[in-house]
């Protein structure tokens, strides 16, 4: 008897399975996309709001780390605020300095650019802000013993403000500057805006009870037009800048995706002007008395030119009011009679002062100067020696 072999049913999809099964996928991808779709945008959202609000308080830290110091290191005949503006402020201070021994910087930067870290000088006036008026119109001065001034101030000229972004075509959209003396601006921010009405900087006076007033916008801009601060003309609208103590600022930022969906974040906060109605008494009393300064030429055994100045300190350093802080040298050629900026800065409180000048040529003479400064600061009249010629 033969057997025939038995076929195994196999088993599987019919096409009506296969079509089912493929609908109910298409409308599971037809479901889940938009979903995904609309988290996608919803997490790009959150992060351009985050971003927005980032912006915001950035240039506003950036501008209340600054303008909280006003004042700082400024002489007496130097204003404090220069311009109050709805779009713009500047103002004088002490903020940065290169050298470690300048008792009046409020932070210390090695790599900072000099003409950045000293008072900004008559001949390179800048335009202020927003305005026609320059400044300023005379190099501020410390004060010195005798009255000499052998020092400018150290305080610079910092402006912000804030200009329409001409890359794009919003009216609204602003960007942020930021300005150190007549040194090429830079940006803080952009994407700032300024809905129509709002004013980013609001200004703050007191009383005669100590109530605070705001300032209408109606007297802005304000520019301290008076030279001298204090002087007799140092009235009217150059008084009221004086008088300022608050600086209310509001800054609105702005995030647009790429559908046009904008997200707006405000950042706003008070800067209380921590400088602003001290009077300028000269903290540690009267100038310093100058130190008395000797100088000798050299050569280094490599066969380096040299001029060692040498000096008895000030009497003010460890008698009389004991209140000098540093000395700083200075070095002219003998044909001229201007000293201009110190190149060399010792700290006080050494056993014995010198300094090798390694700066010079075989054949050139130099006239060396020295004051003693205290912490106004105030300095000494210049102390000085030469021509001290190097010889070929």
């Amino acid at each position: 008897m033969s057997h025939l072999p038995t076929r195994r049913r196999r088993s599987g999809f019919t096409l009506i399975e296969m079509m089912i099964a493929v609908s109910v996928l298409l409308l599971v991808f037809a479901a889940a996309v938009p979903f995904f779709r609309v988290q996608a945008r919803s997490v790009a959202a959150h992060a351009g709001r985050n971003d927005a609000q980032q912006n915001a308080r950035f240039a506003m830290s950036a501008i209340d780390r600054d303008l909280r110091v006003a004042g700082a290191g400024i002489v007496v005949q130097q204003p404090m605020i220069v311009l109050a503006d709805e779009f713009a402020v500047t103002f004088n201070a002490d903020l940065v300095s290169a050298d470690t021994a300048d008792p009046g910087a409020v932070y210390f930067d090695p790599s900072a650019d000099p003409l950045g870290t000293t008072v900004l000088p008559n001949t390179r006036q800048i335009t202020l802000p927003n305005t026609s008026q320059s400044y300023p119109s005379m190099t501020y001065m410390q004060g010195t013993a005798g009255g000499g001034s052998a020092l400018p101030s150290r305080a610079e000229t910092i402006s912000y403000w804030m200009a329409l972004d001409s890359a794009t075509a919003r009216n609204d959209d602003y960007v942020m500057w930021r300005q150190v003396n007549d040194l090429t601006p830079t940006i803080v921010a952009k994407g700032l805006i300024v809905p129509s009405g709002d004013q980013p900087f609001r200004y703050f006076t007191t009383d005669s009870l100590g109530a605070s007033r705001e300032i209408p916008a109606s007297q802005l801009p304000l520019v301290h037009r008076a030279p001298v601060h204090g002087a007799n003309d140092d009235t009217a609208s150059s008084a009221l800048t004086d008088s300022i103590r608050n600086v209310r600022v509001r800054l609105t930022s702005i995030f647009s995706d790429a559908r046009g969906d904008s997200a707006v974040r405000s950042v706003e906060g008070s800067i209380r002007l921590l400088n602003s109605g001290l009077t300028k008494f000269s903290a540690c009393g009267e100038p310093p008395l100058g130190p008395s300064l000797a100088a000798v030429a050299g050569t280094t055994a490599g066969g380096q030119p040299f001029v060692r100045l040498t000096w008895v300190p000030s009497i003010d350093e460890s008698a009389g009011e004991r209140d000098v802080e540093r000395y700083a040298v200075f070095r002219r050629s003998p044909t001229s009679s201007d000293w201009g900026e110190p190149f060399a800065s010792i700290p006080a409180g050494l056993a014995t002062y010198s300094f090798d000048d390694l700066g010079v040529v075989a054949g050139e003479s130099w006239v060396y100067g020295l004051i003693s400064q205290d912490c106004t600061p105030a300095s000494s009249s210049v102390s000085s020696v030469g021509p001290v010629t190097l010889t070929p």
